[in-house]
């Protein structure tokens, strides 16, 4: 089943993992079906019950379907995490004012890409 995770934009994302595996599994993330890679915002640590996804700014692009594959020469298993990264929208689009009279004016706009 996958679990949904909600995250504010700019906000610290913390997805910790429990697992129990003997041997000590092999860890990895992907995201979207791609491996992820570390970098100054995103890291990825285990100890012997648990592996952590750490993102430490999050932004809209950070929203996706997250999976963590645990394996080891016993077989495998595979956790799937939903996240969602809510926020201000950006600005509005195509802003018009129309059917003008002297106390109204009817508005219309574009949504915002994200």
């Amino acid at each position: 089943k996958t679990q949904d995770i909600v995250v504010v934009e700019g906000e610290k994302l913390n997805v910790p993992v429990p697992f129990r595996a003997v041997p000590s599994p092999q860890i990895s993330w992907h995201k979207d079906g791609k491996e992820l890679k570390t970098d100054d915002r995103l890291s990825v640590k285990s100890d012997y019950t648990s592996a952590y996804l750490n993102i430490t700014t999050s932004v809209h692009a950070d929203a996706g379907v997250y999976t963590i594959i645990l394996e080891n020469k016993l077989g495998s298993t595979t956790g799937a995490i939903n996240v969602k990264v809510i926020g201000l929208p950006g600005q509005c689009k195509e802003i018009n004012a129309s059917d003008v009279t002297k106390s109204s004016c009817k508005v219309t706009w574009e949504p915002p890409e994200n």
